[in-house]
């Protein structure tokens, strides 16, 4: 995993995004330096509602869209509920802002030019796809919920009905998430996960009573395959999180006290 510095802001891209999109495409999966929040949100922190300052958060969004190029005021975000609801988006949000206020979805997806789309994580899972016949882009959330209500399923069947997408000519990146080295989950998420899949064996190892190691990468990784994207479009930023608390904000490591990365992606215009 390689750092990119833009200015103050540090962030991490795929390179087959960059190059497969011959320059159409902006992505960006941030960490958290080269922001002004502080304390357990130090510092580039997205995330309002967890405890930081609005300035604060408003602030790091000013600063990312100067070292981006990007314009802060169309940076779109929905509000995450560890579903798997897909919005599909049409329009500026801009245009209509009373349409787009606080609309529970984990998934966005759009042909809609320079609007960076992008969802919040912090060891959850954040992918991005990419179609550069159609030209239409999407990003999505998933944590073990949405990975357990195959999220990544839902936003393919959305591009294939409403923008007659083939799976085999998806570009899909996954960004820094936590890994089966840090995450153990119990048994409550054990049961959900073997209800989802019947690989299940595949990504949970029993740890001691009642706790297993869950690789919700992979378990991403295979839902996609059996959507039909070809495994050597499937790419990924080999970096745990939890393993890496003073580059990414990790709810694991942090307990619970910590920001929110932002993961984005744009058509240019």
């Amino acid at each position: 995993m390689g750092l990119e510095s833009h200015k103050r802001v540090k962030i991490v891209t795929l390179e087959r995004l960059n190059s497969d999109s011959d320059g159409n495409l902006t992505h960006a999966f941030c960490t958290r330096l080269g922001g002004v929040s502080q304390g357990p949100f130090r510092s580039l922190n997205f995330d309002p509602n967890g405890g930081d300052s609005r300035e604060n958060v408003t602030q790091n969004k000013l600063i990312l869209g100067a070292a981006l190029q990007l314009d802060p005021d169309r940076i779109f975000l929905a509000n995450q509920v560890h579903g798997d609801k897909v919005l599909i988006l049409d329009e500026d949000p801009r245009e209509s802002p009373s349409r787009y206020h606080y609309l529970d979805y984990d998934a966005i997806i759009t042909q809609q030019r320079g609007i960076a789309i992008g969802v919040l994580t912090a060891d959850c899972l954040p992918v991005i796809v990419y179609d550069p016949v159609q030209e239409v882009i999407g990003i999505l959330h998933s944590g073990w919920r949405g990975t357990c209500l195959n999220i990544v399923r839902n936003v393919i069947a959305r591009l294939r009905d409403a923008f007659h997408v083939e799976s085999d000519n998806l570009l899909v990146g996954l960004g820094p998430a936590i890994g089966a080295c840090c995450y153990d989950v119990d048994i409550k998420v054990v049961r959900s996960i073997k209800n989802s899949t019947n690989r299940w064996k595949d990504f949970l190892k029993p740890l001691k009573t009642n706790r297993y190691s869950f690789d919700l990468v992979g378990l991403n990784i295979h839902q996609l395959l059996d959507t039909g994207v070809a495994h050597k479009n499937i790419i990924r930023v080999n970096a745990c999180t939890a393993c890496n608390p003073k580059i990414f904000f990790s709810h694991r490591a942090n307990k619970g006290k910590t920001g929110r990365q932002l993961n984005l992606v744009a058509l240019k215009p």
